[in-house]
């Protein structure tokens, strides 16, 4: 598994998910992002939009795709309210992993949004999965996740 990524996440009811649920993901997708970014307010519909559109043919018991929201928020707060409307994971906004994996990953990330795609060695497939997701959105191109089950090995 991606160890990067620790061994807890949060739903958007704040209760604990243990990474092993990771693990019948066919692709995880990091989502760097921020309350206070304006483009990461209007860059978080289209990936709304995304997400649901590919998992509309998974289950629960294994999706599609996964993102996991890593925040740049300044407050708890503030990261709690913009998070519980978003269907995915997010890192613990106290846990010092989100901080190593920035540290360890940052010239991978040019600013935010920002969205990764990992594979499950834990190295990076694709570091523009956010101007994919912007090509899908402006309906430019509709096979964007089957070339990311090929950028992972699927």
């Amino acid at each position: 598994m991606i160890e990067k990524l620790g061994t807890k996440f949060l739903n958007n009811n704040f209760e604990e998910i243990p990474e092993s649920t990771l693990g019948t993901c066919k692709v995880i997708a990091l989502y760097f992002g921020a309350k206070w970014s304006n483009a990461c307010n209007n860059f978080l519909p289209k990936l709304l939009d995304f997400y649901n559109e590919v998992n509309k043919s998974s289950t629960p018991e294994q999706k599609n795709l996964e993102i996991i929201y890593a925040n740049f928020d300044n407050q708890e707060s503030v990261f709690k309210s913009h998070f519980k409307d978003m269907p995915w994971l997010a890192m613990p906004f106290k846990d010092n992993q989100r901080i190593k994996l920035y540290l360890d990953i940052k010239e991978d990330i040019s600013g935010i949004p920002a969205v990764l795609i990992m594979k499950k060695d834990g190295n990076i497939a694709l570091k523009n999965g956010r101007g994919d997701i912007e090509k899908f959105a402006s309906g430019n191109d509709k096979q964007i996740f089957e070339n990311w089950l090929k950028l992972v090995g699927l």
